[in-house]
């Protein structure tokens, strides 16, 4: 049960960052005042979508709540859950800040940040809450 539990949170949050990513990046083109003609249309929302699908597999640690011990205990769940995540966003930021000068680019990492960081902490609640709910007879079948 859990398996498909922590499979269906991983391809939800996959699915539900991208297409926020995409989603949010097109607005900020979209109100965006631009002097030239664009070549490429959606060329910004696909690669900041594909960041966000690449950030997704920083993600992957989640699957270590198939041990027992890990799901039960909160402290090794959550870092599970963000360790890694957090630690590719933070990388991410500070190789932007550091690449980019104009701050006004700082959206395009907004975009791909907050709707993953949500997305992680909503499954997280609501995988503690499955934990708590099932404590006494956890399935990792």
């Amino acid at each position: 049960m859990v398996k498909k539990q922590l499979l269906k949170i991983w391809l939800i949050t996959l699915l539900t960052s991208s297409i926020s990513t995409f989603i949010l990046v097109h607005l900020i083109e979209t109100y965006r005042i631009i002097n030239f003609k664009c070549y490429m249309p959606y060329f910004t929302e696909l690669m900041c979508a594909f960041i966000s699908v690449i950030l997704t597999f920083s993600f992957l640690p989640l699957f270590f709540n198939l041990k027992k011990h890990i799901a039960k205990n909160r402290n090794l769940n959550f870092l599970s859950f963000f360790l890694l995540p957090i630690i590719a966003v933070v990388s991410m930021s500070i190789s932007t800040l550091i690449y980019y000068e104009n701050s006004s680019d700082l959206k395009y990492l907004f975009a791909i940040i907050i709707p993953f960081l949500i997305t992680i902490c909503f499954f997280y609640f609501k995988f503690r809450a499955l934990i708590n709910k099932n404590n006494q007879d956890l399935d990792l079948r």
